[in-house]
């Protein structure tokens, strides 16, 4: 866990700065981004160890990126737990490639700080 890093991609600011706060005092690195953009520039040179990703985001869906970036993800093996309030719509999509390819968990928005931390214990 101590060379855990755990990127987090959410437009929400005060939601990002809790996630970010959660994991720090868990002992998790952190790499946070408001966009899409942000984030695939990070990609192209690291290699986080979970990727939590927003649902709904300014530049594009996290669903969108999570298709546009699968290749490096399925070919770096990072799971990702997407953040949603409609997960019964979203169920449909990640059966589809590329995204069934990729190992993602689903987290319905709210959660408890406990049920984010339970997820990403499970991951690395």
């Amino acid at each position: 866990m101590m060379n855990s890093k755990i990127m987090v991609i959410d437009d929400d600011f005060l939601l990002r700065e809790v996630i970010e706060d959660v994991l720090s005092i868990d002992g998790f690195g952190v790499d946070a981004f408001s966009n899409t953009s942000e984030a695939s520039f990070y990609l192209r040179s690291q290699t986080p160890s979970v990727i939590i990703c927003d649902r709904y985001l300014p530049d594009r869906s996290g669903i969108q990126w999570l298709e546009l970036e699968s290749e490096r993800l399925i070919k770096n093996r990072i799971p990702i737990i997407v953040l949603t309030a409609d997960q019964d719509r979203l169920d449909d999509l990640l059966m589809k490639e590329p995204l069934s390819s990729l190992d993602i968990k689903m987290l319905k928005k709210p959660f408890k700080n406990q049920e984010l931390l339970a997820n990403i214990h499970a991951l690395v």
